[in-house]
């Protein structure tokens, strides 16, 4: 039997209501061929469905992507030379979490000014505001406020 499923149907499918990250849907209508940055997003995520999901609806509108599972493989994407338009950071995750990969990386004259989109499914906006981030997203997300988050924070081509 042949697959018509469509990107878009397997990222939601992905984000079911089991899940425990869900991303609504679009409005109709909405214009997905708007320019995109040739740079890609980095989207660090400790949860493999929730990176996959993030990563599959932002390929679908267009957005290059790019994952890491912590903030240590966060860093090492950075060094290996990877110039992010900008960050989708969770906060809570083992090994180095999105607070401690923030402070890293505001140290660092290479990456400080890689603008960064906070994504937790915490209330940890008043322990974000200090890391200097360019904006907060609870989850679950809603993928219009996720896409106008992101058009408005992406850096042009770096």
């Amino acid at each position: 039997m042949p697959c018509t499923e469509s990107i878009e149907e397997s990222a939601r499918a992905l984000l079911a209501p089991t899940a425990r990250v869900a991303i609504k849907r679009r409005m109709p209508g909405t214009d997905v061929t708007k320019s995109r940055p040739s740079a890609p997003v980095l989207i660090v995520e400790d949860d493999p469905d929730q990176r996959e999901a993030i990563t599959l609806a932002l390929q679908s509108e267009g957005y290059s992507v790019v994952t890491a599972g912590s903030g240590v493989e966060a860093l090492e994407t950075l060094d290996a030379g990877t110039k992010p338009c900008m960050i989708l950071l969770d906060l809570m995750m083992p090994e180095m979490d999105g607070i401690q990969f923030r402070r890293e990386q505001l140290k660092s004259d290479a990456f400080a000014e890689i603008p960064v989109v906070v994504v937790s499914a915490f209330g940890q906006m008043t322990r974000a505001k200090y890391l200097q981030v360019a904006d907060y997203l609870r989850k679950p997300l809603d993928l219009d406020q996720l896409l106008a988050v992101i058009e408005r924070v992406a850096q042009p081509d770096r």
